[in-house]
């Protein structure tokens, strides 16, 4: 059977001229600029996702601010007692630990979870309050707001 090589170089062809524009957009949308030299401009709604750091927490804080559309979105702990121990920590949707409960997150020693909530994460308009029950951790909270 003939093999037709002028198809499989346009299709070659085609393949380059396709990844060498995805290339050309994605460094174009790295850049920030638009290819008239203006800004883009990023929807609001879209909400960027913040990353609120703790380490070696033994004691409750607020996480993060309350905010109008603000979205638990994920986080990420790690059991960190210097001798390991299991650790409890309840992330609240409010400011204080009476608030509502948002999570319960129950770590053996020297363990850690990650988590990614689904569509668009948990409304926590009220703030962030991470009570820490027992051990020590250290977690991050990942965080947006949406729809302003």
């Amino acid at each position: 059977m003939a093999r037709d090589t002028r198809s499989s170089f346009n299709l070659r062809s085609n393949l380059l001229t396709l990844v060498q524009s995805m290339a050309t957009a994605l460094a174009t949308l790295a850049s920030g600029k638009n290819t008239d030299d203006t800004d883009y401009v990023v929807p609001v709604d879209a909400g960027a996702v913040t990353a609120t750091p703790y380490a070696a927490k033994t004691t409750d804080v607020q996480g993060v601010a309350a905010a109008d559309g603000l979205r638990l979105v994920g986080y990420s702990i790690r059991e960190a007692a210097a001798s390991a121990a299991v650790a409890t920590v309840r992330l609240r949707n409010g400011t204080a630990d009476t608030d509502p409960i948002l999570a319960i997150i129950e770590l053996a020693a020297d363990a850690s979870s990650q988590i990614t909530l689904p569509e668009g994460g948990l409304d926590a308009a009220d703030g962030v309050f991470v009570e820490v029950v027992a051990g020590e951790v250290d977690i991050v909270l990942y965080s947006k707001v949406v729809g302003q």
